[in-house]
């Protein structure tokens, strides 16, 4: 009679982390798929100028500057010859590896944006495979209860936030000094704002921090009587090797 309440509460309590860890897990499966998605627009960030009528006129080009449309991989650049002609958009790929002439003669580039294009890209493709790991340890925790995989779980889901916070980062720095630095990119009476894919960053982020954290709390060894279940409880139990 005195035990029934413990049995209770323990299956209550397993049901609650079983259902709170499936709901993380289920995030971080919507963290990828929506991460995946984000990476390949051009949804990060516009700089427009201020009057869409008339443009700003660039130099190195002879033609009128509207606005543009950055990605992490791709820009797409809307601009008109004259006050009469029709806008044109241009999209291109983001440059990574090009020769020292092409820097010198190309007015959208320096080394120091270079290295900003290219961490933005590794680390987008890094992230993308550590959510894909995360999501695979996580599933995982569910056919395996021990510890150590949790915790697993939890670390990867770490290092996910991690790299989707470097690439935030790195395309706010991006911006601020194409602002000071490259007219061409950034003309300087044009204005800049984030795009739905720069928001959508910062909830993967959320959703990754969540499920890192809730994989920690719940990762606590147990053993014996405070473990939930018997298989927790052999699960959690020092393995020793030997010969």
């Amino acid at each position: 009679m005195v035990e029934q309440p413990n049995v209770a509460d323990k299956a209550k309590a397993l049901l609650v982390e079983r259902r709170l860890l499936f709901f993380c897990t289920c995030l971080v499966g919507a963290a990828t798929l929506i991460w995946v998605i984000a990476v390949n627009t051009q949804g990060w960030f516009t700089v427009a100028a201020q009057d869409q009528s008339y443009g700003i006129f660039i130099n190195e080009t002879q033609r009128f500057f509207l606005r543009s449309r950055s990605g992490l991989f791709r820009i797409c650049r809307v601009g008109k010859k004259n006050q009469t002609a029709k806008p044109i958009e241009i999209c291109r790929s983001h440059e990574m590896f090009p020769s020292d002439d092409k820097i010198r003669t190309d007015p959208s580039l320096d080394r120091t944006i270079l290295n900003y294009t290219r961490t933005e890209m590794f680390f987008s493709v890094v992230s993308v495979l550590l959510m894909l790991m995360g999501f695979l340890f996580s599933i995982y925790t569910f056919r395996n209860p021990r510890y150590m995989f949790k915790r697993l779980a939890a670390g990867v889901h770490f290092l996910s936030c991690a790299s989707v916070i470097v690439v935030l980062e790195v395309v706010i720095n991006s911006i601020y000094y194409e602002k000071a630095h490259l007219p061409f990119v950034h003309p300087r009476r044009a204005v800049y704002y984030y795009g739905y894919s720069f928001y959508l960053g910062w909830l993967v982020f959320a959703f990754n921090a969540v499920a890192s954290i809730a994989f920690l709390v719940y990762s606590k060894k147990r053993k014996g009587d405070k473990a939930l279940t018997e298989e927790m409880a052999m699960a959690d139990e020092p393995t020793i090797i030997g010969r």
